[in-house]
């Protein structure tokens, strides 16, 4: 049977009823195209992207660096724990929690890569939105500093509030550590540099001095304005019973006084402290005394007051220099691979010891002189009192002991403490946004100096900074 034929006339028919379906073929291929291409941009971009936010080097040097800080300590004090113990059971499951540990939402690391990568992804879009109206000269420092600023508002709400459930000292001791640091730089880059070598060391030794005052103050007085572990530091350091400073405490606030008709409950402190001693009450007993006895405040290991300041002295310095030589040493052999000058070790070693041990001296040494020979004015209770305010505020000058590299260092150590102490670590609103506004600006200034002005951030830490997020 022969197959139809298809005449002229049939195959324009068929072509004309195809038309539309190869309209259709044309527009779906085109499409396809066109969506091929747009997915190839977009999946080109998204790798940009990725790379310009997480994959910067500021962003992986932070994240390393807040995890090794986390990790680290960590890891050695648990090893160190398993050795001395004699002990393996146990050591990989945790060694391995603490590995894992910094990758939770509500730890550091995590907060920090955050903080950077928002700041890597806004500052372009600032660069770019700014540049027709800012002057060349400040325009690195603007938009970065507005890019820090938007990164902190973003993400430090959330960290705070995970923290601060745990630990209401945490963000709060961050925050006054970038105030700190935020006020030298901005104070350092634009007074500092009018003024004489000679002026801004003696600025630097008084910001010591005051931040030493408050500090010990709030620890003898108010220790609820500093952190735990800032408080149970000073009691090492200081070799004071908690027993003798919960008394100064009521003498201070006026719960206890020298000879009262009417005896408060809480005016056996010193007595009961004077029968754990092994001692006869009435050496603690205020109604008996025109003036507490010094050897109850020297936890009557001697009557003599300046035993009792060259013992604690020597006690002091021997702790500090097995502490620091253990330091030095490790930082020789570790880090320097035993390259560097064996007689600077040395002294570097005794100057910090020197530093710690004369804090100690000087504190205990103007309370017991003060509180022994002082005018006969105002009351006793009056100069025991200035006694430790004036011993808390010349202890500062043992710092003269270190370089002054070494107090910058010092000085950006203690003055976040000192301004906590102005303030109650109490959880309410209005903390959480003072303290938010706070880390914020604090953030934007120090990231826009480290990136536009690195020479202007001081000490370790600045240059830390810098390192980081340049």
């Amino acid at each position: 049977m022969r197959p139809p034929t298809i005449t002229p006339k049939t195959r324009s028919r068929l072509t004309n009823q195809l038309k539309p379906l190869k309209t259709l073929s044309a527009i779906i291929k085109r499409q396809l195209q066109i969506i091929v291409y747009i997915y190839r941009i977009s999946a080109k971009n998204v790798t940009k992207a990725i790379r310009a936010i997480f994959l910067q080097r500021s962003t992986i040097v932070v994240a390393v660096f807040a995890y090794l800080c986390e990790v680290v300590p960590n890891l050695l004090i648990n090893t160190t724990k398993h050795l001395l113990e004699l002990k393996t059971k146990g050591f990989s499951s945790e060694t391995w929690k603490i590995i894992i540990a910094p990758l939770q939402a509500d730890r550091s690391p995590i907060f920090m890569i955050r903080l950077v990568a928002t700041l890597n992804a806004l500052n372009p879009l600032f660069m770019k939105a700014l540049y027709p109206y800012v002057d060349g000269e400040y325009f690195l420092f603007t938009t970065t500093f507005l890019a820090g600023l938007v990164s902190s508002l973003l993400h430090f709400p959330r960290f705070q509030q995970l923290k601060i459930e745990d630990d209401r000292y945490y963000t709060f001791d961050w925050t006054f550590i970038l105030v700190t640091k935020a006020i030298d730089s901005i104070v350092s880059s634009t007074v500092s540099i009018h003024l004489s070598p000679q002026t801004n060391e003696f600025v630097d030794l008084s910001v010591i001095l005051v931040s030493t005052y408050c500090v010990m103050t709030a620890w003898w007085f108010k220790p609820d304005r500093l952190s735990p572990q800032m408080v149970n530091w000073i009691t090492k350091m200081t070799l004071i019973d908690l027993k003798i400073q919960k008394g100064v405490q009521l003498l201070h606030d006026g719960t206890v006084d020298y000879i009262t008709q009417n005896a408060s409950p809480n005016e056996d402190t010193f007595q009961s402290y004077a029968v754990s001693k092994g001692k006869e009450p009435k050496l603690g007993d205020l109604t008996q005394h025109d003036k507490l006895p010094c050897e109850v405040l020297h936890e009557f290991t001697t009557e003599s007051c300046l035993k009792h300041t060259l013992d604690n002295f020597v006690s002091q310095f021997a702790s500090s220099l097995r502490f620091y030589s253990y330091i030095n040493v490790f930082s020789f052999v570790f880090f320097r691979g035993f390259r560097g000058n064996l007689r600077k070790l040395f002294i570097k070693t005794i100057k910090s010891s020197l530093f710690v041990s004369t804090l100690t001296t000087i504190h205990w040494g103007c309370i017991c002189f003060v509180r022994n020979y002082h005018p006969q004015w105002y009351s006793q209770k009056f100069w025991d009192i200035l006694s430790i305010k004036i011993g808390s505020a010349l202890a500062g000058l043992s710092v003269l002991f270190e370089s002054a590299k070494r107090r910058d260092d010092l000085m950006l150590f203690v003055t976040p403490k000192a301004l906590g102490t102005f303030f109650e670590a109490t959880d309410s609103v209005k903390r959480r946004k003072s303290e938010t506004i706070a880390f914020s600006l604090s953030f934007a200034i120090l990231v826009a100096f480290a990136r536009s002005s690195p020479t202007k951030l001081r000490g370790v830490v600045g240059k830390g900074l810098s390192y980081m997020i340049k």
